[in-house]
């Protein structure tokens, strides 16, 4: 029962979201974890961070059945269509990409909202 309630309540947020032309936290969130991944790619390979980031990525192939970080982002990366980017590690120019990720979290979000 309170799934459905929850599912009423996102409902009225996506159309408030829609209604008023503003993206809903869930795409925003995203969009941060994405522009957390270029920085991590960024990194020194000394630095902490990057290594983490690494033993994740190599968590994917060889267990997985484990769901971590990297494979949200995967699964979020190949459901907007930018699974190069990730398999290659590097994006090119940032701004465009983020410009495009923005877009296509939009599009989508527009799309469940009707």
């Amino acid at each position: 029962m309170q799934k459905k309630i929850r599912g009423k309540e996102n409902n009225t947020n996506d159309f408030i979201y829609g209604d008023l032309r503003r993206i809903d936290f869930k795409t925003r969130r995203y969009v941060n974890n994405i522009k957390y991944r270029l920085k991590l790619l960024a990194l020194n390979e000394n630095k902490f961070a990057k290594k983490v980031y690494l033993m994740l990525k190599i968590d994917i192939e060889t267990r997985p059945e484990k769901e971590n970080w990297c494979t949200l982002l995967k699964s979020l990366m190949s459901n907007l269509g930018l699974f190069d980017a990730l398999y290659f590690q590097q994006v090119g120019n940032q701004q465009y990409f983020m410009a495009l990720v923005k877009q296509r979290l939009a599009d989508q979000f527009i799309q469940k909202w009707n």
